[in-house]
C-alpha cells in the first residue's frame, strides 16, 4: 500500500531559523539546531544509560542535555560577527532563560519525543521509560 503523503519529491531549505534574544540589555541570536547540535542533545540524554542487551535498565543524568542544546545554538549577536555561547556561560545563568531557550529549540528543531508536549516531556520518552518497542 502507497501513502499518497510519500510519493511526491522531497524539498527543503536548509537556511537555518533565528529568532533574537537579550540577555541583561545583550544581543544574542538562537539558531535553529544543525544536526551536529541534535547529535549532542541526543548523545548527552542517553550517555547515563545502562542496557541490558537493546533494553535501558537504568538512567543516569540526563540534566546537562538542555544547556549543551543551548550552547550549540546561541550566538553573540554583537555587530562585528557570531561567536558562540559557553556552556560555562550558560551554566550561570537562570534555569527560567536557559529552559524557554531549549524550549524554542527542542520544538524548532523537532527534537521532543512524542507526548512530551501533553505529558511533562522527557521523563515520558521512550529513552526514560525504557520502552524499546519503537
Amino acid at each position: 500500500m502507497t501513502n499518497e503523503k510519500n510519493d511526491g519529491p522531497m524539498e527543503f531549505s536548509l537556511e537555518l531559523q533565528e529568532r533574537p534574544l537579550t540577555v541583561d540589555s545583550k544581543s544574542y541570536v538562537l539558531r535553529e539546531p544543525t544536526e551536529e547540535a541534535a547529535c549532542a542533545y541526543r548523545d548527552a540524554l542517553t550517555s547515563g544509560a545502562q542496557m541490558e542487551g537493546r533494553r535501558i535498565t537504568k538512567m543516569g543524568s540526563v540534566a546537562g542535555a538542555e544547556p549543551i542544546l543551548v550552547s550549540r545554538c546561541l550566538f553573540e549577536a554583537d555587530g562585528v560577527g557570531r561567536r558562540s555561547v559557553s556552556i560555562k556561560t550558560i551554566y550561570g545563568w537562570p534555569s527560567r532563560a536557559v529552559k524557554k531557550m531549549f524550549e524554542w529549540l527542542s520544538e524548532v528543531g523537532n527534537l521532543r519525543e512524542q507526548g512530551d508536549e501533553d505529558e511533562g516531556g522527557p521523563k515520558n520518552s521512550p529513552i526514560a521509560t525504557g520502552d524499546s518497542s519503537e
